[in-house]
């Protein structure tokens, strides 16, 4: 089972929605308190008052539980959609800054760390973490720079992939090493950029 696939294949009374919202805004509160380490399936259900049967048949394991309660925090979509006002500068720095926003507040930064602990701890779930948030980030970055190609403000031959896994580790470095990131975005942007931007 990844991130994705729970509860499939089950008869009966459909899911408790208010009930999973519970698990999740638990597991977000013991992440704000502890870490991924610390967590165990145990306490997430001791904290929601439920038993650790109603966890397992909604998750597998920790990892994929951790993944949820963070995309809920987003908003459910893992990521920020990035702007389209046809400067391309801009549009990156506007969805630096949003993604900064979100890190800036510990609870979330706690939620990130927690899922590049969950990545690391297993291949298996590193993979299913990768295609749910950090897939759907990196796609939406490459397509708007690949409209800035297209309309002639960065080279066609430019590495655009490689833009977009800068933008990306640049966030995960600043929740993993907290200092503050919004200082070193101009600089991000002029290497990257000025690298890309036609002649």
């Amino acid at each position: 089972m990844t991130v994705t696939q729970r509860g499939e294949g089950q008869v009966g009374r459909p899911r408790d929605a208010q009930l999973d919202r519970a698990i999740l805004a638990a597991t977000r509160e013991l992440l704000a308190a502890g870490s991924y380490a610390e967590l165990s399936m145990e306490s997430i259900a001791a904290s929601a008052g439920v038993g650790k049967k109603t966890l397992y048949r909604r998750w597998s394991s920790k990892a994929p539980l951790v993944a949820e309660a963070v995309l809920q925090a987003y908003g459910g979509s893992g990521s920020f959609p990035v702007a389209q006002t046809g400067d391309v500068r801009a549009d990156l720095r506007s969805w630096l800054d949003e993604h900064a926003d979100f890190l800036a507040e510990p609870r979330n930064a706690a939620l990130v760390r927690a899922l590049v602990a969950a990545a690391a701890a297993s291949s298996a779930d590193g993979a299913a973490l990768y295609q749910q948030l950090s897939a759907p980030q990196h796609a939406g970055l490459v397509t708007r720079l690949q409209r800035a190609v297209a309309e002639g403000q960065l080279r066609p031959d430019a590495d655009l992939g490689a833009v977009a896994e800068a933008m990306i580790g640049t966030l995960l470095f600043h929740a993993l090493a907290r200092p503050s990131p919004k200082a070193r975005f101009d600089g991000l942007l002029d290497v990257m950029l000025d690298g890309a931007r036609t002649k």
